[in-house]
């Protein structure tokens, strides 16, 4: 009975937080959004510049995060995928212990999973360990998981979201984006898990983006080095084994720890570090690295490493390092030797091709033909990184793949589309659009075909599903929620603006939309509806010929236009579409009805 009571009581307890929570969030995304957006700023000016507005203490990634909610959903989708047998937790736990860590991650490896998470709720573990743990998981066990996993939707939606919050640097861009991506990821893990009851941790996310404008990037506030410093504390009382004083105890040890350390010439490393220097002969190297290492010394040896610290980043032999961008995809380049050089630090660099797989959030990278070359030391800071919004501009063929395989696989995606929509097969399609993407890149970007002709030849393209995919595959963006989440976020300003509109020929225009409005259902749709009319009346442009409506008798003669949406209804086809039967685009005077269902989202 006293355990019933507190299970109820804890229930309670859980309700009311939500309940209050939820009311708080709705103020403070009222207040947010009734004052004037903020300045564009530089990176510089949220990176090094805390912005104050008595938002309490800055939050916290570790406890959050990495030891909060990571865990509990890890413990949630692995339980998931082991239910519907993606493999089993023996599985998981050998592909932990044999996977090949490399470098700082030999530290972090993570432990693996006890075979009592699923009843405890959570994986536990260290800050560190789960995070090498969700960072590392889509090579440790991606390969066994289909696309379109709903449990692995949730882990790499919480991935982006642990990676956004552990940036050192923000732009205004890159705060908006991460609200989107934490709104994703919490309606992915409620429709999958709609009786959780989320956690406190899980509603803090939501102001994470705020925070960081008021404190700049979390990253650097976090208690993870205040963790490592009490780790140095509780050795000192196991090791003391005497619980008698212990702050004295505890001050004495760390006084003569520090003492130490301040008096030892090895405290202050140099800004150049290298170790287990050994001479290599020079026509061991590569052949084109040796004509420009024979140019700068005359011996036929050279010192070489295995691996070098510079300025507190270590380098070493095996590492791949990001050194810029091309074609709007990250450059990727394996160490192969490092070198000193006339009393120079010299990196003899592999080049690699790189092609993003959306699946496992992850780079597959293919040796270059040509090869290798000599870099001279570059400060860490000017390593560049790719930007956002341009992962696959026009990404490399496949590894193994040329123009005809890849033409040959496009052969039989086309060869699907001519069955019936009942006996296609889905996950083959899938496949075969992710493989074939950078043929189907390369075509509309260099060789621009009319619309008749895309459908024609990329008949999934023109797929609600695979159009978005195709999206995601670009740009690494959700399109949908993302346009819904801006749209949502500008609503409550727009409406305001047009109420305020109540003279002139605009003024009666804009009145007979809101009175419409008002007499809809106070639903999402019906408000984005008048919200995306009103912006055209707004601005005075004639939408006439983007935004049209008809009747069923009449749908056949109103498919024209150059790009338009074709609102099919029962009512007054000159009134504003809120409740659509069906919603039509017509690209080139051909319709394209059966791509985007999801509009009447958008349109009514």
């Amino acid at each position: 009975m006293a355990l019933a009571r507190a299970s109820q009581k804890d229930s309670t307890r859980h309700s009311q937080y939500q309940s209050m929570t939820t009311t708080h969030c709705r103020q403070l995304s009222s207040k947010y959004q009734s004052q004037e957006l903020m300045k564009k700023p530089d990176i510089a000016d949220i990176a090094f510049q805390p912005r104050t507005a008595n938002p309490g203490f800055p939050p916290d990634l570790l406890h959050d995060l990495l030891e909060g909610v990571v865990p509990v959903e890890l413990a949630l989708c692995l339980q998931g995928m082991i239910s519907v047998k993606h493999f089993t937790l023996n599985d998981l736990n050998q592909a932990i212990k044999t996977f090949p860590y490399q470098h700082n991650d030999k530290v972090d490896r993570p432990h693996p999973v006890t075979a009592s998470f699923s009843s405890r709720g959570t994986i536990g573990g260290n800050g560190h360990e789960n995070h090498a743990l969700l960072r590392l998981l889509p090579v440790i066990i991606g390969s066994k998981i289909p696309d379109g996993d709903r449990f692995w939707e949730i882990l790499m939606a919480l991935k982006d979201v642990v990676d956004l919050a552990m940036c050192h640097k923000f732009t205004e861009e890159t705060l908006q984006y991460m609200s989107c991506k934490i709104s994703e990821h919490r309606q992915i893990l409620q429709e999958v898990f709609p009786n959780l009851m989320l956690r406190p941790k899980h509603h803090f996310l939501e102001h994470y983006p705020h925070l960081i404008r008021c404190f700049g990037p979390l990253v650097h506030l976090w208690t993870m080095r205040f963790e490592g410093k009490h780790r140095i504390f509780k050795r000192i009382i196991h090791e003391a084994n005497n619980f008698k004083n212990v702050l004295k105890t505890c001050a004495e040890r760390h006084q003569l720890m520090m003492t130490y350390h301040l008096s030892s010439p090895k405290f202050f490393k140099p800004p150049i570090e290298m170790s287990q220097v050994k001479s290599a002969f020079i026509d061991t190297l590569p052949p084109e690295v040796q004509a420009s290492v024979s140019q700068t010394v005359d011996d036929l040896t050279v010192l070489s490493t295995n691996r070098v610290n510079i300025d507190g980043t270590s380098f070493a032999v095996g590492m791949f390092v990001c050194t810029g961008v091309q074609n709007s995809l990250p450059e990727f380049k394996e160490i192969t030797n490092i070198l000193l050089l006339a009393n120079e630090i010299t990196v003899v660099l592999k080049d690699y091709d790189a092609w993003y797989v959306e699946h496992l959030r992850s780079f597959e990278l293919t040796v270059t033909d040509g090869n290798s070359h000599v870099v001279r030391y570059v400060p860490h800071s000017q390593i560049k990184r790719p930007r956002r919004g341009e992962i696959n501009y026009i990404p490399n063929y496949p590894a193994g793949e040329s123009k005809d395989s890849l033409e040959a696989q496009r052969n039989e995606l086309h060869s699907e589309f001519q069955k019936a929509p009942a006996e296609r097969d889905g996950p083959l399609i899938f496949l075969l659009m992710q493989r074939t993407f950078a043929l189907r890149r390369e075509e509309i970007i260099n060789s621009p075909r009319p619309i008749a002709e895309l459908r024609e030849r990329w008949p999934a393209l023109f797929c609600e599903a695979q159009l978005y995919k195709e999206v995601h595959r670009i740009t690494n963006q959700n399109l949908p929620f993302n346009f819904f989440a801006a749209l949502d976020k500008y609503t409550p300003q727009l409406l305001n603006l047009y109420k305020e509109k109540q003279t002139g020929t605009l003024g009666k225009k804009m009145a007979a939309l809101l009175s419409d409005y008002s007499k809809q259902d106070n639903d999402i749709q019906a408000t984005r509806t008048a919200v995306l009319f009103g912006l055209a009346l707004y601005l005075k442009e004639d939408a006439s010929e983007i935004f049209k409506s008809c009747k069923e008798v009449d749908f056949e003669e109103s498919q024209t236009g150059a790009v338009t949406l074709l609102a099919l209804t029962e009512d007054n086809p000159s009134a504003v579409p809120f409740n659509p039967q069906h919603v039509t685009v017509i690209l080139e005077d051909q319709t394209r009805s059966a791509i985007f269902k999801r509009l009447q989202c958008v349109h009514g």
